[in-house]
């Protein structure tokens, strides 16, 4: 394992610096430190983020010597533990991920080159849009080229994507295909792989990239933003800055949102010295990723402006903070803790966890980087609206409760079967002791009697009995039915009029409450 201390992915052009040395030396790097400000990465990102993307931070804690450097990054080498945050990554996993790959490291990359370029098509699609069996024949060239590209055989890579272009034999080629250009561009750039000098030839990739985005045009215009973005990056390896500018400048006119391209244009016209100019083009690519805030911190370009690119971050940070701010102006944690004790309370809600969050998050605000700044925005607008929403949704069901309370009435039975029942069973027992009453009055006449004489008394007695009984069932019967009518009247009454006072505190008390959470 090689570990590369140097910062080697950050390429900075200046005078006499060997291209083909410095793709060879990529070569030899397993694993990747960067060494990036400390002061820049505290601005940009925590250690917790760089952690998500497998980056691990070491942080120096001696004195910042940035601000002396010049442009040469051997300087770099010499104080390599002063005012530097080492980034460790390791390059054969990271290659597996093109965003962070983009993100993080140069375009000297050739195969996250071959996937943004839209290279990476199957050879099935390509032959799908050739019209001629010549055509044909030379996007299997192609795809021939670009197998070996992806192998590391950079010498057939560039035979075969000449005769896709130029033809061999008796195949013409075939020349308009934007795509063969951009491989041919890429080949001739070279990248950590590739360095061989009879392949390697930054001028023609220039004209390669050049020809790639002249032919996408009216096809693809992506492919024509990508094909000045390459020109643009090959111009720069190439010593020619200004170059590199004009091309950049064209690219951005079609695509101006393409991060990457406002990222090298910031990063050629500090080369340049245009500081000012450059400031636009690096808050843009800062605002669409901050992870090139951390590469800026590691390139030696922005570097060499050191405290206008501190400032420039912290523009951009203050901007997040103000826009965290935002989410959250009109909340005043107190009182929505007052209004959540009432959510609570009423069982809109189990607890005030969302508060706590909620505080925990606003009170990171002031300090936190850019990266945190970017999460908390998303974040503490989803608690503000959640907690928006339940207090809402309280609202609304208390104002119901309330509702519901106003017009709230005892529910009074249908009782006249119940008074019926009751008649009759106090009829029945009235008449059973009218029987019994009767019978007992009749005995001592019936025991002075013979026995015939008291058999006959006896059936007397029982006739007489009963229908003493039955008029005093009669009788006694509806009188008690109409009691009881009366009396369970009079106490639903009573119990309406406590259930009303009572409904009506407690409607009070839930319409103090939804006044609190109205205020």
């Amino acid at each position: 394992m090689v570990t590369d201390v140097y910062g080697g992915l950050f390429y900075q052009t200046r005078p006499g610096f060997d291209y083909l040395k410095y793709l060879e030396k990529k070569s030899h790097f397993d694993r990747l430190h960067l060494m990036v400000s400390n002061d820049i990465r505290k601005i940009v990102t925590s250690n917790e983020f760089l952690s998500k993307q497998n980056i691990r931070a070491i942080e120096q804690n001696n004195s910042d010597i940035i601000g002396t450097l010049n442009k040469n990054t051997a300087s770099i080498r010499d104080d390599i533990n002063s005012g530097f945050d080492q980034l460790s990554l390791d390059l054969v996993g990271i290659r597996h991920s093109v965003d962070h790959l983009a993100a993080i490291c140069d375009t000297g990359f050739s195969q996250i080159s071959l996937q943004l370029g839209r290279l990476d098509e199957g050879i099935s699609q390509l032959i799908a849009i050739a019209k001629t069996p010549d055509q044909t024949w030379a996007f299997e060239q192609f795809e021939i080229a670009r197998d070996s590209f992806r192998r590391r055989l950079f010498i057939d890579a560039l035979d075969y994507i000449d005769r896709a272009i130029f033809g061999h034999g008796d195949r013409p080629g075939y020349k308009l295909e934007h795509r063969f250009h951009y491989l041919r561009g890429l080949i001739h750039l070279g990248n950590e792989h590739n360095f061989d000098p009879s392949v390697v030839d930054l001028s023609q990739a220039i004209e390669d990239f050049k020809t790639s985005s002249r032919y996408a045009e009216h096809v693809d215009n992506g492919g024509v933003a990508r094909g000045l973005q390459m020109a643009g990056w090959a111009s720069y390896c190439a010593g020619d800055a200004a170059g590199s500018e004009n091309y950049l400048k064209q690219s951005l006119r079609i695509d101006q949102h393409n991060l990457h391209t406002n990222y090298l244009m910031a990063k050629a016209l500090l080369h340049l010295g245009a500081e000012n100019q450059a400031e636009g083009f690096f808050k843009a690519a800062l605002q669409g990723d901050p992870n090139y805030g951390l590469r800026a911190g590691a390139d030696p370009d922005f570097l060499s402006h050191k405290n206008s690119l501190e400032r420039w971050i912290e523009d951009h940070r203050r901007h997040l903070i103000h826009e965290c701010q935002s989410n959250y102006n009109n909340i005043n944690i107190r009182d929505l803790r007052s209004k959540w004790k009432i959510l609570v309370s009423h069982q809109f809600e189990t607890d005030d966890s969302a508060i706590n969050n909620l505080e925990d998050q606003i009170s990171k605000v002031p300090n936190a980087p850019v990266t945190t700044l970017l999460e908390l925005k998303a974040s503490t607008k989803n608690l503000v609206e959640q907690c928006n929403t339940a207090i809402t949704r309280a609202k609304n069901g208390l104002q119901n409760k309330a509702n519901a309370l106003e017009t709230s009435k005892l529910k009074n039975k249908k009782q006249e079967g119940d008074n019926t029942l009751f008649g009759l069973e106090s009829g029945f027992i009235a008449g059973g002791i009218v029987f019994l009453i009767t019978m007992a009055l009749s005995l001592p006449e019936i025991l002075d009697s013979s026995a015939i004489g008291a058999i006959f008394l006896i059936i007397i007695a029982l006739i007489i009995s009963v229908l003493f009984a039955a008029v005093a069932a009669a009788v006694v019967s509806p009188v008690m039915g109409i009691l009881s009518a009366i009396f369970r009247s009079t106490s639903h009454a009573q119990k309406s009029i406590v259930h009303r006072r009572d409904s009506l505190s407690e409607r009070d008390d839930v319409l103090r409450d939804l006044h609190k959470l109205n205020i």
